[in-house]
């Protein structure tokens, strides 16, 4: 026993210094659970917290998720940012030669992230957000989408309640396949005007038709920018061998680029919108159009300033200064930054094991 607690306090102060760690889920698929990997991003202090699971694009993790996670748990959220590629044994999906992992299989991943997240303690299952990128991105629409749900209901898989709070899309992809469908949660959509790989266009005539049905969508599109306008770095280019269903056939190429203007408007409105829709859960939808939502071409509804939006929620973060008697109470609940079991496919559920890298 006394070597567990020992193991215990070792791995909450090697989280603690560094700032994240690896761990592992089983995902949602029934029957067939896969164990899934991620790294979770945790501020200091017992919470609850909110959290929000962060979803790759067609190129896997990368350091612009690391980088997203980073910003989120400076302001307050746990941030998991799930693995979907590396347990299926693939390093990316971008080249056209290679087939798309089935769609259940993402959205399954999504929902084993939200129960392990339910399972840990420290974190308030009322304000959970899912965020996603590209290929992700749709995932995490896909998340908050009734029917999408309703569908996998019947596959079998069950969403722990409340579900997702609301949900992000950064120049998501398959806007178009929704397009039918209708949103149960808050979304908001950040696209670029000039984005040749999944256009802005498809999710305009998708928020169009949400809205028409009651849906809390807010669609953003940034002037002149192209696909991974937040990759810091990144200079204008054509990425010549990846799929692109806009091109005739489905392929290839795409521009990419990183404009700072239209990143840094990013951060700005998912950080109004997290605090928005996660200050008191998940709400209802409505059928008004959302206050900050930008009205769309054509669109008679008046455009609402994001400015005048009431009100923020500031997450509660631990002092600077941390007394013994704090030091104390946080020994005792060092649970709350220890992951859950971890899954294995062959042996089924085993010790829990943490591995920690530098943040």
């Amino acid at each position: 026993m006394w070597l567990r607690c020992v193991w215990l306090v070792a791995a909450a102060l090697a989280l603690a210094a560094c700032g994240h760690a690896s761990v592992q889920f089983p995902n949602a698929t029934p029957a067939a659970p896969l164990p899934i990997v991620a790294k979770i991003y945790r501020p200091q202090g017992p919470g609850p917290f909110p959290a929000v699971v962060l979803l790759h694009g067609c190129e896997g993790v990368s350091k612009l998720n690391d980088r997203w996670a980073r910003w989120l748990r400076e302001r307050g959220y746990v941030a998991l940012v799930v693995d979907s590629w590396t347990p299926r044994g693939l390093t990316q999906t971008c080249s056209f030669s290679i087939p798309d992992v089935p769609s259940t299989e993402r959205l399954d991943d999504a929902i084993g992230a939200l129960r392990y997240l339910h399972a840990m303690p420290g974190i308030d299952r009322r304000r959970i957000a899912i965020m996603g990128w590209s290929n992700g991105g749709v995932f995490s629409l896909a998340s908050v989408n009734g029917p999408t749900l309703a569908r996998a209901a019947a596959r079998g898989v069950t969403v722990p309640e409340p579900g997702f709070a609301a949900a992000i899309g950064v120049y998501p992809g398959g806007c178009r396949s929704l397009t039918n469908e209708r949103f149960v949660r808050p979304v908001l959509i950040l696209s670029g005007e000039a984005d040749d790989w999944t256009p802005a266009a498809d999710c305009v005539a998708m928020t169009r038709a949400m809205r028409s049905k009651g849906a809390d969508i807010r669609l953003e599109i940034f002037p002149g920018a192209y696909h991974y306008f937040d990759v810091e770095g990144l200079a204008r280019t054509v990425l010549p061998d990846v799929g692109n269903d806009n091109r005739p056939g489905g392929c290839c190429g795409a521009t990419v680029a990183y404009d700072e203007a239209a990143s840094r408007r990013a951060h700005v409105l998912v950080e109004r919108f997290l605090a928005k829709v996660l200050a008191a859960g998940p709400p209802r939808a409505s059928s008004r159009v959302p206050v900050g939502s930008r009205a769309l071409p054509g669109d008679p509804r008046p455009r609402v300033s994001s400015q005048s939006q009431a009100g923020r929620w500031t997450p509660r973060l631990p002092s600077s200064n941390t007394s013994s008697t704090a030091w104390s109470t946080s020994m005792r609940r060092c649970r709350a930054i220890i992951p859950p079991p971890r899954f294995s496919a062959r042996s089924g559920w085993a010790a829990a094991s943490s591995s920690t890298r530098a943040g």
